[in-house]
């Protein structure tokens, strides 16, 4: 066989990997997990929001039945008020989020290596006085209700992702944060292709019974699969 034969083979060879990918990400955005879902009228309101790439869970810190206060030493973030804040919580690549400033640094090796190669990870925990969606990094956000008994599954869905340490404290990557009201901490779980940060979201929300996609490593699989629920109210981020 020619050289120039098995450059063929190998190029169709790509291209058919490429297009095979495309319609999995296709149908696994289409294709709805916990199709019957409808919001709660009472509950919990939670909150998703992306910067277009990455997907947080926003969470209040403080609620009857479950409260952050416990697990997050808020002396290591500027924040004003407990009882009636929130926490952005995502997980996903370590390097990308410890070593990148900005996704304009992303080199086309990085991104290789994260997508085929399983990479560590870490957790990352904003805090805020207020709901963020009128930051300007916000380009999705959605609130949604849940009941509260589904609103304890996700805090120990997400629990669950915290490397603990011998006394069963989640520990914290000191000097990490990109400002003064978030941090990072060490995480359990490896990140690749089929297991992204919005993998990640959008399979807490289907264990807990929420709609979401069948498979998305994008942000969009999720909010496309959460407009879908029945009367669920848009909250469009500030333009500005």
């Amino acid at each position: 066989m020619s050289i120039l034969l098995l450059l063929k083979v190998a190029c169709l060879g790509i291209f058919g990997l490429i297009a095979v990918a495309a319609i999995l990400l296709f149908l696994g955005i289409l294709i709805p997990k916990n199709r019957a879902f409808n919001k709660q009228t009472e509950g919990v309101t939670i909150y998703l929001s992306s910067n277009g790439f990455h997907t947080d869970f926003v969470l209040p810190i403080q609620q009857t039945c479950f409260s952050w206060q416990p697990f997050v030493d808020f002396d290591k973030y500027a924040i004003l008020n407990k009882d009636s804040g929130y926490l952005g919580i995502g997980w996903g690549d370590r390097a990308i989020y410890l070593d990148l400033a900005d996704w304009s640094e992303l080199t086309l090796k990085m991104a290789v290596k994260t997508m085929f190669w399983p990479t560590p990870t870490t957790m990352h925990v904003t805090a805020y006085n207020q709901l963020p969606k009128n930051e300007v990094r916000i380009k999705q956000f959605q609130a949604i209700t849940i009941s509260t008994s589904q609103y304890l599954q996700l805090c120990c869905y997400i629990l669950g992702f915290f490397e603990v340490n011998a006394q069963q404290k989640i520990q914290l990557i000191e000097g990490k944060g990109y400002t003064e009201k978030d941090n990072f901490y060490e995480a359990v779980g490896k990140y690749h292709l089929f297991n992204t940060c919005n993998t990640w979201v959008s399979r807490g929300l289907a264990r807990i019974g929420v709609r979401a996609p069948f498979w998305t490593p994008l942000d969009r699989g999720i909010f496309y699969q959460l407009r879908k629920i029945t009367d669920l109210p848009v909250i469009a981020p500030s333009a500005t």
